[in-house]
């Protein structure tokens, strides 16, 4: 394979989120992207392999987290009073190992997931961005939108559908899935499919705009361009927290699409419909505080390894002699 470096006319002082060139190396920061010159074929392969390992580690830290979230969710009868209590009951009834049910499907489906999501990102900002390589919050927010609606089509909804499905029902992985894929069919894998587009474009939107400008907030307030790992990772957890703010309701609708119980919604705007007229508004926010938990250290970690993962990806494409 051929890894072609595309030409860019930053200055080598502006190293951002995506930029791989020996400037960013002496950087070490992630914020606002750049073309990569790391591409084959136009696609952003160091973005991609880098925003895939990111994704794994994050998945397999924060995993408990997602579990008692799904569960606040999905329940319909306040079975668990809290997150304390959700975590308390599944212990005592299923065992530890019950918060990290459905943990192998996320964590190799967390890697293509946030490798679609960065070099989504990558492949809508090289063309958004203008002759000096520069983009406007707009244009950072049109890039979100097509790494959220990416990821959201050829990783998230299958993979999503599957972890609500075997947390609700306490199944392991592959017994599960079969069973789902022989009573329902490969559609059985792809509920709530709109939904999570409306999620993920919503998440990445907010997440790479509200990160972009507090790199910007960062750089003028101490005066350096370069964004160290700490700096890195709580921006992501600032990133984090807003995404999940802002689209907490179309999470827990995409959620109860998903779900064992999703049979009873005739359709998006039926849940929709359903939840607010028998629990209240309140219930579109079910379940925020362990989403909380796991999202915002789950951002830090992402865009905190991802400044430190990145310069050794990009070392495997660099020959001896240009290094």
């Amino acid at each position: 394979l051929r890894f072609l470096p595309q030409p860019s006319t930053k200055s080598p002082s502006s190293c951002t989120l995506g930029d791989h060139s020996a400037a960013a190396r002496r950087c070490s920061c992630v914020g606002k992207m750049k073309k990569s010159k790391y591409t084959w074929h136009g696609v952003p392969v160091v973005a991609i392999i880098t925003g895939s390992i990111c994704g794994g580690i994050e998945a397999a830290v924060t995993w408990p987290n997602e579990v008692i979230k799904t569960e606040l969710q999905t329940q319909t009868d306040n079975k668990y009073k809290g997150v304390i209590d959700c975590a308390r009951q599944k212990i005592r009834s299923q065992g530890v190992i019950s918060l990290y049910r459905g943990l192998v499907p996320i964590v190799l489906g967390s890697m293509p997931k946030a490798g679609i999501r960065f070099g989504g990102y990558t492949l809508a900002a090289n063309q958004l961005q203008d002759a000096n390589g520069k983009m406007g919050s707009l244009q950072s927010v049109m890039a979100g939108i097509m790494a959220g609606s990416l990821e959201a089509t050829f990783a998230v909804t299958p993979l999503e559908t599957l972890k609500t499905r075997l947390i609700n029902k306490n199944l392991p992985f592959v017994s599960g899935t079969a069973n789902i894929l022989r009573t329902e069919g490969i559609g059985g894998i792809y509920k709530g499919l709109v939904p999570t587009i409306a999620k993920q474009s919503a998440n990445q939107a907010t997440r790479f705009f509200v990160y972009n400008n507090y790199v910007e907030i960062v750089r003028n307030h101490t005066g350096k361009q370069e964004l160290s790992f700490w700096y890195a990772v709580f921006g992501g957890m600032v990133a984090g927290t807003c995404s999940s703010f802002v689209n907490q309701p179309v999470d827990t609708i995409k959620t109860r699409m998903q779900g064992v119980g999703a049979t009873q919604y005739k359709s998006t705007l039926d849940c929709i419909t359903q939840t607010v007229r028998n629990e209240g508004p309140l219930a579109l926010y079910k379940g925020l505080v362990p989403r909380l938990g796991r999202v915002v250290p789950g951002q830090g970690i992402i865009f905190g390894v991802y400044n430190r993962v990145s310069p050794m990806v990009e070392s495997l494409f660099i020959s001896p002699d240009k290094k």
